[in-house]
């Protein structure tokens, strides 16, 4: 039986070893790209790999991914450098917003407190941040004249790289994509929903170019990948089980090969055993965590900030916000070595939030329901963050800082309640903020 669907059957530990020993390692485009955002320390362990491999002439990547990353590195290093300036820029508004809110509550003046003297504070709070911002920018690598990581991925995929495939190929291939994903024959069709004109072939043309690789070299293929979408990886439930079984029966009729993928954390760590390679613990945390982040953070928020339907300032505002908070839920999850599934959880829930926008976008009411099931994700998580922290030893600074998150995650969704409430739903919620804030600040002082 398992002759006939051997596809379907995961490898077993022999016949890994033995694809590993004799296989081409392919990667994908956000694989390469990646090394701009990992420290250095762990950009040059994993180069260190790559060199390894480059020396057994078992290295590769399609023409499609040395395009994309040439295409995309540019945009990605000014992206990082433009980083800086924008966290200043976050850090200086919310600043602004506090000082604004006090002095209007309060004109400036309060019995008890010295407004003018934590004024003065706050603004050499920001002073001090921004020196600190200033000095790591600074540091940071001037990738535009110097680009270390440019240069040894040029020497080691040299001549490690497919042919180009003529306009006349690429538009058979075009054709044929569009039958394959009506159908949802991996890979590639998941790209549909959010890539346009022909970007969302991308990943099955150097699917193709893979396979003529494997054609000739006659060789097994690992192909490693930031990508966890379904359209690469055979899922069941919240379980991923490995590659897709039609990627590996379509690579095994056409070229008579294996096929076995990973991602980059996993690579890393097999790696360095098969090449005896010490790679710190922390350099594969550090992609593990680069890798989750990028797949899941920005998915939903990518098609929220780029739905043409949200006209509105003030929709646009409270995605604004979200942005922010996601930004901001990172920064605990830094802060208190937390789980980061903390943060794939808010991600996720910015999907039922864009159902409740789109809804309103075109010009319908939200359910009631949209509004009891938008408070009970809040409630849910902000359980999570209470349980975590009885669990935790916590100084008073970090209070302080999950206090802050949840109060300011309330306020964006009262804000998005009251601008989209036709029926006066939203004033029960309001309360419910009030209380869910009191217990919070109450769960914080019995800490």
């Amino acid at each position: 039986m398992k002759e006939k669907f051997k596809e379907f059957y995961k490898y077993s530990d022999n016949e890994i070893k033995t694809i590993w020993e004799n296989c081409i390692f392919v990667f994908d485009t956000n694989v390469l790209l990646d090394l701009y955002r990992y420290s250095k320390k762990t950009s040059d362990e994993f180069l260190k790999i790559l060199n390894k491999i480059y020396k057994e002439k078992r290295l590769w990547i399609p023409h499609q991914v040395g395009l994309e990353f040439h295409k995309r590195r540019m945009t990605l290093i000014s992206d990082l450098k433009k980083s800086y300036c924008d966290i200043k820029e976050i850090i200086e508004n919310a600043f602004s917003d506090a000082q604004k809110k006090v002095d209007d509550k309060y004109h400036k003046e309060h019995p008890f407190l010295d407004l003018k003297e934590i004024e003065s504070e706050i603004n050499k709070c920001k002073k001090n941040i921004s020196k600190t911002i200033d000095k790591n920018e600074k540091a940071h690598p001037d990738w535009f004249n110097k680009d270390e990581i440019l240069e040894e991925l040029t020497k080691i995929f040299d001549k490690n790289i497919g042919e180009e495939y003529t306009k006349e190929k690429l538009a058979e291939i075009i054709k044929e994509g569009e039958d394959r994903y009506e159908k949802k024959i991996p890979p590639g069709y998941e790209d549909a929903k959010s890539k346009d004109d022909d970007k969302k072939y991308g990943d099955l043309i150097l699917w193709f170019q893979i396979i003529e690789m494997a054609k000739k070299s006659k060789k097994s293929v690992i192909f490693i990948t930031r990508d966890n979408k379904s359209d690469w990886w055979w899922k069941q439930s919240e379980n991923t089980i490995g590659p897709r079984h039609e990627l590996k029966r379509e690579i095994k009729n056409k070229a008579d090969v294996n096929f076995h993928m990973y991602n980059s954390e996993r690579f890393l760590e097999y790696a360095s055993e098969f090449y005896k390679e010490a790679v710190d613990k922390k350099s594969i945390k550090e992609v593990k965590r680069t890798s989750r982040l990028l797949e899941e953070k920005n998915y939903i928020m990518h098609k929220i900030m780029h739905s043409r339907k949200l006209k509105s300032p003030l929709i646009n505002e409270f995605m604004m916000q979200q942005k922010m908070l996601s930004e901001e839920l990172l920064h605990l999850i830094e802060e208190m070595d937390m789980d980061e599934d903390f943060l794939f959880e808010f991600n996720r829930n910015q999907e039922r939030i864009m159902r409740f926008v789109d809804r309103f976008a075109n010009e319908k009411s939200p359910h009631p329901m949209m509004f009891e099931e938008l408070f009970m994700l809040q409630e849910r998580m902000q359980r999570r963050f209470i349980n975590l922290m009885e669990s935790k030893e916590m100084n008073k600074e970090q209070k302080k800082l999950i206090l802050r998150f949840f109060e300011r995650m309330n306020e964006s969704f009262i804000m998005l309640m009251q601008y989209t409430d036709k029926e006066g739903i939203s004033e029960k919620y309001s309360d419910r903020v009030k209380i869910n804030n009191h217990r919070l600040r109450r769960s914080l002082i019995n800490l």
